[in-house]
């Protein structure tokens, strides 16, 4: 049998920046391909993987114990850690070491 077939959107930084259809049979296989296949995200950090519910019309938060199935629809919000780095650097007075 078949990996579930699922659709990965990825944004970074709140811009989508892929999309890609993946195939696995557990979260962790997922989240190990997601980062093979955007290496975009590869050094950025998750927060949050949402999964479409279509009872509720929305994207709605991924349970730990979930396993993907057939057309399942992710959203992976990715945040950049050096951006908020560069903020803190650009906030600074001149002059300042920490």
């Amino acid at each position: 049998m078949s990996k579930p077939l699922v659709l990965a959107t990825f944004l970074l930084d709140g811009n989508e920046v892929y999309e890609k259809r993946i195939r696995a049979d557990t979260m962790e296989e997922f989240q190990m391909t997601v980062k093979d296949a955007c290496p975009d995200v590869a050094t950025a950090q998750l927060k949050p993987l949402l999964v479409f519910d279509e009872g509720f019309d929305d994207y709605t938060d991924v349970e730990e114990d979930r396993t993907p199935t057939d057309h399942d629809k992710f959203l992976l919000h990715y945040f950049s850690t050096c951006s908020s780095s560069l903020a803190t650097e650009k906030d600074k007075p001149e002059g300042t070491l920490h």
